[in-house]
């Protein structure tokens, strides 16, 4: 699924690049047309979607059991996640402080976002929660350094729960038994979050997570369950699920007022009500399972039945996600992920600058963004996180990998 995981870590980018844009946040066509882009934060349950999934297929292959036991399965998530992560926490450390350095030394207006981010995001506890990865505890913590890494807190956790407690229910249960642990203990932090009791973000992240875990069942499980769903015309399912999810996010869209989306990010969903907006992440995290299923099944179809009519439309996403310049995005996608907020930040400086507003500022803040994002995120992949890859891992990530 590298191809996927490459488009989703596009969209993350062209979503945080159109926050910042004016133009895409101004009345009229340019808003109109920035629409989806505003509904890019959508790729981050498809993140942890395809993390479960890729981490359940294993376990569905080895009757629930741990290649190399807990300890492996730890080492291997922690070479993976933590080189990465703590380089590019180091690097967005160092870009805060050389922007507020070379902003002052050249006798400018402080820009408000890196005024923010010096008071904030230096202080002893905050440094020490992103070490921990523990920063999405606390609002002030979470939205530092350009508010990326809570992502990372959150899926770190989520494999300890993952490892400790969802798959020995699974194995002792089922793992339906374990999807509704995951939808209580998702819904408790939820409703705690509401009332102030205690503050954890995204906990839908939880069940998210588990759809993965379905899927990779579905796919590859020996259950009289999984074997009846595989039968399923999951295309039909795929575009049913896809017309819910966009009707249910116009709709909580509608609630927002213009003045509303007028006070900070732009995107109604960072407006909604905590007790509601788990939905569209939720929907969003079970849409993409089933496109997962829908792609994967027919290639064990034609394995098992070379005779079996092909899915053409599910070819023809198959072909554009195994399409090289998809694949090396999403060899790249972690990096990516981690760095392209500094971009995200230059460009915006940049642009509002010195550019007026209109198409020029436009063309050069999404342009200029998201070639300056690509480039330096591969620069970091070749020097920080390819190294720290174990060898296995980088033969799943080789330019030969055929998988999408």
């Amino acid at each position: 699924m590298h191809g996927l995981r490459g488009l989703l870590a596009l969209v993350v980018v062209l979503f945080h690049l159109t926050l910042v844009t004016p133009q895409l946040n101004a009345r009229g066509l340019s808003r109109f047309l920035a629409i989806p882009l505003l509904h890019g934060y959508l790729a981050v349950p498809a993140f942890l979607v395809l993390s479960g999934f890729l981490l359940s297929v294993p376990l569905v292959l080895r009757s629930g059991q741990f290649s190399g036991g807990l300890r492996g399965f730890f080492w291997r998530r922690s070479v993976r996640i933590l080189p990465p992560y703590y380089a590019s926490y180091v690097l967005h450390l160092v870009f805060f402080v050389a922007m507020a350095w070379l902003l002052k030394r050249r006798g400018g207006v402080p820009d408000p976002m890196v005024d923010d981010q010096m008071l904030h995001a230096y202080t002893a506890g905050n440094l020490l929660s992103h070490l921990l990865l523990i920063h999405n505890l606390v609002p002030v913590w979470a939205g530092a350094l350009g508010g990326v890494f809570w992502t990372i807190a959150c899926e770190w956790q989520v494999y300890f729960l993952f490892a400790l407690v969802l798959v020995p229910l699974w194995r002792r249960f089922g793992l339906w038994a374990a999807v509704l642990l995951a939808l209580v203990v998702a819904a408790v932090l939820i409703e705690a979050r509401a009332r102030n009791w205690w503050h954890y973000i995204t906990p839908e992240m939880i069940p998210v997570f588990t759809c993965g875990m379905v899927a990779a069942e579905i796919i590859l499980g020996s259950g009289l369950l999984a074997h009846r769903m595989r039968g399923w015309h999951w295309g039909g399912i795929t575009l049913g699920l896809l017309g819910v999810l966009v009707a249910v996010v116009t709709f909580l869209d509608a609630t927002m007022s213009p003045e509303s989306l007028g006070q900070g990010a732009k995107a109604a969903y960072y407006h909604l009500s905590q007790r509601v907006i788990w939905i569209s992440d939720l929907l969003a995290g079970i849409w993409i399972a089933a496109v997962i299923v829908w792609l994967t099944l027919p290639r064990l179809h034609r394995a098992a039945e070379p005779n079996t009519p092909p899915d053409r439309v599910a070819a023809l996403v198959l072909c554009l996600l195994e399409a090289g310049p998809v694949q090396w995005l999403g060899r790249i996608s972690y990096s990516l992920y981690l760095c392209h907020i500094l971009s995200v930040f230059l460009v915006m400086m940049v642009g509002t600058r010195y550019f007026g507003p209109g198409h020029g500022q436009t063309l050069f803040m999404m342009g200029g963004g998201l070639i300056l994002s690509v480039a330096s995120s591969w620069v970091f992949y070749r020097v920080f996180e390819r190294p720290s890859m174990t060898r296995e891992t980088r033969q799943m990530f080789s330019a030969r990998s055929g998988h999408s």
